[in-house]
């Protein structure tokens, strides 16, 4: 084998290699993530700690939309709230909101594809495709993002927390995709609660508090003065609104209020709140729906408990749900949390109670809440979102006990433009905005001396966003504050109740106030009701919830209620009912069940005439702050305002409440029951009286699928001008709307589509008026709807009424119904045979024709009857068709006939099997009957069908003759008779066996040997036919045929042929002998005959050789064995030519070979001196070593052979024999060779110079047999 070869390299070789290996494993071009800031990013994190291996878990990246998707979901948003057209209140689901508004999913398989190349875990997408979620090592995101994590602030429980110490980067490639990673900013948004206080009122005597000069907290009972509303046990509705035609449910019914929350809640403290307050208890009022690990119970508990509780306070009826999410490392779990909410559309409503600093916050984490809240909206959810309790120093810690410093900012979580910010009002007798006729009324809510904790709503200018277009209103600044110039989005939209100053808590409209009472077990067990009271916008944000789930419910899904809360509040304005002098919607009264609604009488139509949206005048959202810091003495006490201590308003920041439109209450507050009933149409506002009816047939019965035209009209009763408006279809049956709100025609009707969503049964459909500015709302008598399943008719029809037995026959069934449906009948007909299924066929419509078609397989022949059955749907009843005759005639079949044994045979019986199968391909078939059997026209017997087959056994049958054999199938009652085609059976002939032998095993070369093939029959002979076989014999060695013999008679009965071996090769052979047969006897072939010839070859790749005089050489030979042979070879070396004046000596070594093998010849020549004038010898120089040559083989030729020869036949007796005709041999070679030193006249002497020819001889005794082989070596012996 060869060497392994070195490779050596340099260490300046090294050295390259390595760049290289470094270069081409850098990674691709990365590039910034635009959006990001650094200065929001940098800060002073310090390097944490942590090892590269710990995990940093969710982390959140958003993908990016192409422009035109975002352009044309702003063109979505707006249409959706565009009363009266195409896409008004078309929401969509979470995957129609990705296919329309998100990367593709191969767009986003691209970056999660990137995630998962660098190691990381990646969470399945959400439903819409606007973000992903992944997890990583520490050291994972820092390679792949290009930026070091530092140690970010702590969460409230203390859960360590990383943030980017700079821009995180993205592969160039991915750069369009991405719109950044929201985790990883630093910020965490904080609960928008002051913290809790414990109430030392027992739960009784809280609720017995029916004023404010008693209660020492607010209390759902007190809400009437502040919103319109009563959430009385004994009153049917929360909203003192009679009108609605929603009358026999609670308020909110079939509505879901979602919570994102940091912790989880006790169901019992929402029961105790619900049973303490009188409200309805269910066991699945409040569900807990974690969003990953169920976080526990954390220091956020008081706020979700909080809002879960006030979220029902208006809408006893809505359900809660509670989302937590476990904040991470990485990410906020408000985020995770309400991504859940809306990815998930758990919720038309959702209430969000956190804030964060908006200009704290990544630019891809801003974006994220632009984006939840544009899918929320296109999705028809109402995000209700807190302002936060900062007041205009949105990035201040809340509650802090120094002077504020930072300046003007605001809620990223509530400052989009598509959410509803809501801020916090105290509820005060001596505030403003009343609403009723009761003695709540609301007011700004801020610190009123520099002592106070730093409380205050939030309120103040977007720095992301402009105003939105619909953000119109009187008082609404001309500029941001602080600037001359800049038009943002501008918070809060409305305030409602979220503080309590009552004259049990104290007279003060401050932050430190008194705040809401709800159930906190806190760290004690759960049960009962451990009264505490807390304040903020987090309350007044679920206090909203609670407004739109009722809006949900009456209204169906709303998505953003911003909108329309302006264009009510300007439709207030316009009608001169801005203040709270508007006439009695509601009052509270005392009584030991609570408060109470008027009587239907009194409210009805009065909620139209006041207005939804009621302005604040009183209070304001004051913070005191560090003199010189940034914004500081830009705020201003309103002029009702308690009196503060410290430097006064030059060393405040924040606003004032002001008629219109201002920072710190916006519009106002809402008055509850005007809203709901001025919510489908803002401009109504008339009193005039007017007759609203459906103009339907009462009593018709539909198909469930019928798309039922709904029509109404209202006419005035005044005489006075058509009304206008809208109207709201509603099915007062299962209390849900039909439909959204329909705009009336100029004639006053309106006509609504109901597109089959009516359910099974009677229905009683109203129609309920919106009004206008002249004329108010109203509600039609009911129309009953009748909704049954219709009758149906099947008819079928075969495509052949005569198929043959197992042929395909395609049955059609069509149904009809006399009552259609917009949906066609669906579902299965099922198809008999003779009373017997045989399968189903799915029902399909084609041009208006229903119809389903099964492929039957015809049984036997015969009349059979086939009847389709229809199934039925939700929408048409079960029919069965009339019976249809089919008969079937007989089927063609073939027939197939063997034979065992195949061929005859003397002594043996045959059996003949016949198989029976149909003429045309099918996969089942059963065949009855019989087969006859014929040889000619001779019957040989008859046998039954079983498995399609019959079998005729043991017939005896002439094996000298030919046969031809028959099967004739007799048919049943399916399959037509058949006969088969004819079976032959030839004559036997009788069977032979071969023996060949030989006169010798083996040969030498030259020699011949004798075949012998001897044919003899296996039975006897009998005396009737041929004794002994005749014909010829062919014989064969290997494939090859060597010859060809007759056969002739040998002893007894048998044949012998014999072939004389010719001359063949040395090797080993298989010989065979073939007879051909004859007349009689059939053919056969003999046992194999293994047949050696023995024989060698000598041979050298060498035939010349150069030698120098006085010099030697070697030459390799090869012997080769052929035949077998393994005895020994003798080598030597013979006659010189031309004769040799000098001497040549050659000599093998070694000079005998057994078998195959190699030997070397060594060559010597001589440079000797001769002696001077010595005549020369003039013998020839052949004669001595042909004369050696010819004694040696002599001696062979005199060896002993045949038996006397035995002893030679071991390979010990060959060698001896062998060395001693060698030593004969090299003694007369001597003998010759001595002789030819030349002599004469002086001379050099030695071997002449010139060429000479050498005789090799190899020899073997082979079978008594020398066997000899020469080959020729040429010397050319130069000086």
């Amino acid at each position: 084998m060869g060497h392994r070869a070195g490779v050596s390299i340099s260490v300046p070789g090294c050295v390259l290699i390595c760049l290289a290996i470094c270069l081409g494993a850098m990674p691709a071009p990365q590039r910034a993530l635009a959006q990001e800031s650094v200065s929001r990013l940098s800060g002073s994190g310090s390097s944490s700690s942590s090892p590269a291996a710990s995990m940093v878990s969710r982390v959140l990246l958003l993908l990016k939309p192409a422009a035109a998707q975002t352009k044309a979901l702003d063109a979505l948003l707006m249409a959706q709230q565009t009363s009266g057209g195409g896409s008004f209140h078309q929401w969509l689901t979470p995957t129609q909101y990705a296919a329309q508004f998100a990367p593709s999913a191969a767009d986003a398989a691209k970056v999660t594809g990137w995630l998962r190349a660098q190691g990381m875990t990646v969470a399945p997408l959400p439903a819409s495709r606007g973000w992903i979620e992944f997890s990583g090592t520490r050291q994972q995101l820092e390679q792949s993002f290009q930026t070091r994590l530092t140690a970010a602030a702590s969460g409230p429980d203390g859960v360590p927390r990383l943030r980017f110490a700079g821009l995180p980067t993205i592969p160039a490639a991915l750069q369009s995709l991405v719109a950044g990673v929201v985790s990883l900013d630093g910020s965490l948004a904080e609960a928008a609660l002051t913290p809790v206080a414990l109430l030392p009122d027992h739960p009784r005597a809280l609720v017995s508090a029916r004023s404010l000069s008693t209660a020492t907290a607010l209390t759902p009972a007190l809400l009437g003065g502040a919103i319109g509303v009563s959430a009385s046990p004994s009153s049917s509705t929360g909203v003192n609104d009679s009108g609605t035609g929603n009358s026999g449910a609670l308020p909110g019914a079939g509505e879901t209020i979602a919570i994102p929350a940091r912790s989880d809640v006790y169901v019992e403290d929402f029961a105790g709140f619900r049973q303490t307050f009188g409200l309805p208890v269910g066991d699945t009022l409040l569900t807990v729906s974690p969003n990953g690990a169920d976080p526990g119970h954390t220091a956020d508990e008081a706020a979700a408990q909080a809002m879960a509780s006030w979220a029902t306070a208006v809408a006893p009826g809505a359900k809660v749900v509670v989302v937590p999410a476990a904040t991470t490392n990485a990410t906020d779990g408000v985020d995770l949390a309400l991504a859940a909410i809306v990815d998930g559309a758990l919720a038309h409503t959702v209430s969000v109670g956190y804030a964060n600093c908006e200009v704290a916050m990544s630019a891809a984490h801003e974006a994220f809440y632009a984006a939840l809240y544009r899918q929320a909206a296109a999705e028809g959810i109402a995000a209700i979102a807190a302002t936060g309790d900062s007041g205009a120093a949105g990035c201040q810690a809340e509650g802090t006990g120094s002077l504020v410093a930072s300046g003007y900012a605001v809620n990223g979580l509530a400052s989009t433009p598509w959410n509803t910010a809501v801020g916090a009002g105290v509820v005060n007798a001596a505030g403003s905005g009343q609403v009723g006729s009761g003695t709540a009324q609301l007011a700004g809510w801020g610190q009123s001396a520099t002592t106070d904790p730093a409380y205050a709503t939030g309120g103040g200018a977007s720095a992301m966003y402009a105003t939105p277009d619909w953000q119109a209103a009187a008082g609404l600044p001309a500029s941001d504050p602080g600037t001359s110039a800049g038009h943002h989005r501008y918070l809060p939209d409305v305030v409602l109740p979220g503080a309590f100053s009552g004259s049990g808590s104290g007279t003060s409209l401050s932050a430190n106030s008194g705040g809401a009472a709800f159930c906190f077990s806190g760290d004690q067990a759960p049960g009962g009701c451990r009264l505490v009271s807390a304040s903020g916008s987090a309350i007044a944000s679920a206090v909203m919830a609670g407004v739109a789930a009722e809006l949900a419910a009456r209204y169906g899904p709303q998505g953003n209620l911003a909108p329309n809360l302006y264009r009510l509040a300007r439709a207030g304005a316009s009608a001169g009912s801005s203040g709270g002098t508007t006439s009695a919607t509601s009052s509270v009264t005392a009584s030991s069940a609570g408060a109470t609604a008027n009587s239907a009488e009194t409210a009805t139509n009065s909620s139209a005439q006041a207005s939804a949206v009621t302005d604040v005048l009183s209070g304001s959202a004051l913070l005191y702050c560090k003199a010189g810091s940034p914004d500081c003495g830009g705020g201003s006490a309103s002029a009702d305002s308690a009196s503060t201590t410290g430097s006064g308003a030059a060393n405040t920041i924040g606003f004032a409440a002001a008629p219109g439109f201002d920072l710190a209450t916006g519009l106002g507050t809402v008055n509850a029951p005007a809203l709901l009933a001025q919510w489908a149409n803002p401009d109504a506002t008339g009193t005039q009286q007017d007759q609203v009816e459906m103009t339907n047939l009462n009593g018709l019965t539909y198909n469930p699928s019928t798309y039922i035209d709904l029509t109404a009209k209202v006419t005035s009763l005044s005489g006075g001008a058509v009304p206008t408006g809208t109207i709201q279809f509603y099915d007062a049956t299962s209390q849900q709307n039909a439909g959204s709100p329909v705009t009336m025609a100029s004639d006053g009707t309106a006509s609504y589509t109901e597109p089959a969503q009516f359910t099974v049964g009677g229905h009683n459909i109203e129609a309920i008026y919106s009004g206008d500015s002249n004329y108010a709302g109203g509600t039609s008598l009911p129309v009953t709807f009748n909704i049954q399943p219709s009758l149906t008719t099947i008819v079928i029809a075969p495509s052949t009424t005569s198929p043959s037995p197992g042929g395909s026959v395609t049955v059609t069934g069509t149904v009809t119904s006399p009552n259609l449906g917009n949906s066609p009948p669906t579902g299965l007909m099922t198809l008999n045979l003779d009373g017997i299924p045989q399968g189903t066929a799915k029902l399909t419509t084609t041009s208006g024709v229903t119809t389903a078609s099964y492929n039957l397989t015809a049984p036997t022949s015969g009349s059979h009857t086939l009847q389709g059955i229809y199934s039925g749907d939700v929408n048409y009843n079960q029919s069965t068709s009339s019976s249809v005759t089919i008969a079937i005639a007989r089927q063609a079949t073939v027939v197939a006939i063997t034979a065992t044994p195949a061929k005859l045979t003397a002594a043996t019986p045959e059996s003949f099997t016949a198989s029976i199968a149909p003429a045309a391909a099918t996969t089942s078939y059963t065949i009855t009957g019989t087969v006859t059997f014929y040889d000619g026209t001779t019957l040989l017997g008859t046998a039954i069908i079983a498995s399609n087959t019959a079998l005729l056994a043991d017939i005896t049958l002439s094996p000298s003759v030919a046969h031809s054999i028959t099967a004739v199938y007799s048919g049943d009652t399916t399959w037509a008779t058949s006969t088969s085609s004819p079976l032959v059976l030839e004559p036997i002939l009788l069977p032979v066996t071969v023996a060949l032998t030989s006169s010798s095993p083996g040969l030498s070369p030259g020699q011949a040997a004798n075949l012998t093939a001897t044919v003899t029959p296996v039975a006897t002979p009998v005396a009737t036919v041929e004794q002994n076989p005749t014909g010829n014999v062919f014989f064969y060695a290997g494939t090859a045929l060597i010859g060809e013999a007759a056969v002739t008679a040998g002893l007894a009965d048998t044949g012998m042929a014999t072939l004389t071996v010719p001359n063949l090769q040395g090797g080993q052979y298989q010989l065979t002998a073939v007879y051909s047969g004859d007349t009689v006897y059939g053919g056969a072939t003999s046992n194999a005959l293994g047949f050696d010839v023995e024989n060698f070859t000598i041979s050298s790749t060498t035939t010349n050789i150069t030698i120098v005089q006085g010099q030697s050489a070697t030459v390799p030979y090869t012997i080769t064995a052929t035949g077998g042979l393994t005895g020994a070879i003798q080598v030597l070396c013979g006659e010189q030519n031309p004769p040799q004046k000098g001497a040549i000596t050659c000599m093998f070594n070694p000079s005998i070979v057994n078998g195959t093998g190699t030997t070397t010849l060594t060559v010597t020549t001589s440079a000797g001196v001769v002696a001077a004038n010595r005549k020369p010898d003039r013998r020839s120089p052949w004669l001595p070593v042909t004369g050696g040559v010819a004694l040696g083989f002599v001696g062979l030729l005199l060896a002993p052979v045949g038996r006397r020869a035995r002893w030679l036949r071991s390979f010990a007796a060959r060698s001896v024999v062998l060395a001693v005709l060698l030593l004969v041999g090299m003694v007369g070679a001597s003998l010759g060779c001595g002789s030819s030193t030349p002599s004469g006249s002086s001379s050099t002497g030695g071997t002449p110079l010139g060429v000479a020819t050498l005789q090799i001889t190899g020899a073997a005794y082979v079978n008594t047999v020398t066997v000899s082989h020469n080959s020729y070596l040429t010397v050319n012996v130069i000086p």
